[in-house]
């Protein structure tokens, strides 16, 4: 299969045209990813936090974000999509190319702090065969299989993902695994989505199923 080197949509419109209030949608990911989406932003976006949270349309965002976020609770993951909509329109960067950027953050801060551990594994194999797994632990939907089809490459199936968030999982998965590998001795380590397919329906969201292709030097 060849590399999808583009999207149909990013998922930008279909994540503002969801029906959930911020907070309310079954699907969630762990408060360590909004923790680290927050203190990035006030870091390295123009105004921060507050520039971010007044340039939501909705101002139940802006109430949503001011909560506490706990690293282990989980949150609605919608909310952080869209984030991702607005902090890119405030750096002038387009949607996914801010969640790339992004993402390597979070993973050069995760691999100082929760899976330090991971790169005593040693090899880029090694490491290879659990990025998958392990950045689905963020989330509490879905499920991840992984197959070693040669020394330096992995094909790895993420099923059960929401449509409309599909691009923005795909585009952090990259910026992460991309870092994490090249920590770990890769050289010019590549994930490529080969395929989507469709998975089903929850809640009323169409749901898909997204093959990875991870390949190293």
């Amino acid at each position: 299969m060849a590399p999808m080197t583009a999207w149909k949509s990013d998922g930008a419109a279909e994540l503002a045209a969801l029906p959930f209030a911020p907070g309310e949608a079954p699907f969630r990911v762990k408060g360590t990813a909004y923790r680290g989406h927050l203190e990035y932003v006030e870091q390295h976006v123009p105004g921060g936090v507050a520039a971010m949270c007044d340039a939501f349309d909705d101002p139940r965002h802006r109430a949503f974000f001011g909560q506490p976020f706990l690293a282990a609770s989980l949150y609605d993951v919608f909310p952080l999509a869209l984030a991702g909509i607005v902090c890119g329109r405030l750096t002038g960067q387009p949607y996914l190319d801010f969640v790339r950027v992004r993402a390597q953050a979070q993973a050069r801060s995760d691999l100082t702090g929760v899976y330090k551990v991971l790169l005593a594994l040693a090899s880029p194999q090694a490491v290879a065969s659990r990025i998958p797994r392990l950045m689905g632990q963020y989330f509490d939907f879905g499920d991840t299989t992984i197959e070693q089809r040669a020394p330096s490459w992995t094909v790895a199936t993420r099923s059960g993902l929401p449509a409309p968030i599909a691009p923005w999982y795909a585009a952090v998965s990259e910026g992460y695994s991309r870092v994490v590998l090249a920590q770990a001795g890769a050289t010019e380590p590549q994930l490529d989505v080969v395929a989507v397919e469709p998975d089903g329906r929850h809640a009323g969201v169409d749901l898909v199923k997204l093959v990875f292709d991870l390949r190293w030097r």
